[in-house]
């Protein structure tokens, strides 16, 4: 399986504006729920794009 490479991944790392479980950011030191939402890398034409994707939750 083929991943992005790295710099794509700190990119998406870098997007997100929070701290929560193993990214930890000293310039963001709090998990904050509104970026409860997957980051999403994507190549558009060789310009990689940076999304995001809200997570869906369910109660039982």
């Amino acid at each position: 399986m083929r991943g992005p490479r790295p710099p794509s991944r700190a990119r998406a790392a870098l997007s997100r504006e929070e701290t929560r479980r193993t990214q930890i950011r000293n310039d963001y030191p709090a998990a904050d729920d509104t970026w409860l939402k997957h980051v999403s890398i994507t190549n558009r034409g060789g310009e990689i794009a940076i999304s995001t994707v809200p997570v869906v939750t369910t109660s039982r």
